[in-house]
């Protein structure tokens, strides 16, 4: 009976520690639901299509940093950014990934392509169409930008930021 006993107790200890075990490889996502993107965490992650139906992953290991630009069509300072995000990826992208990420879900669909088209964006731009990305990002406006580095972890986050200030995130997120 004693044997019994001791056995099952050292199962159940395996179970807690197993348990304990996984909990904590997932503290980490379990902490960014909750409490939104931090510095130096794991990205949100999720996928997003393009205006062309192409899906895009956005968080995890990549062969390149990643900055994500959350905008909207009627927004000022997203107006006053988009041509210079066009120069810095035609600086830079060979170097880091750029996705512009629509916020469709407080913007018109039909806006997005003469924006593209208006400041001669060529690099992938994504649809979040219910805004689950934009609530995951914890986005309370616009522009809202992220680097992430290779691994998926969240290295800078800024708001509208004048074009040299912004080329020198870029900068020091690549080196």
């Amino acid at each position: 009976m004693g044997k019994r006993v001791l056995l099952t107790v050292m199962v159940l200890w395996l179970g807690v520690g197993i348990a304990a075990i996984d909990h904590f490889k997932t503290y980490e996502e379990a902490s960014t639901q909750i409490m939104g993107p931090r510095l130096n965490h794991m990205a949100p992650q999720g996928k997003l299509s393009t205006l062309d139906g192409t899906v895009l992953a956005i968080g995890g290991s990549r062969d390149k940093p990643l900055l994500l630009n959350f905008w909207a069509s009627w927004c000022g300072p997203c107006q006053e950014e988009a041509p210079f995000l066009q120069a810095l990826y035609e600086k830079y992208g060979d170097q880091i990934d750029f996705y512009a990420i629509h916020a469709t879900h407080d913007d018109r669909r039909e806006n997005v392509e003469p924006f593209i088209q208006a400041n001669g964006w060529t690099f992938p731009v994504l649809l979040d169409e219910e805004g689950h990305m934009a609530e995951q990002y914890r986005i309370m406006g616009y522009p809202t930008s992220f680097i992430l580095d290779r691994e998926g972890r969240i290295r800078d986050q800024f708001y509208y930021e004048p074009p040299r200030l912004m080329e020198e995130r870029i900068r020091r997120s690549i080196e």
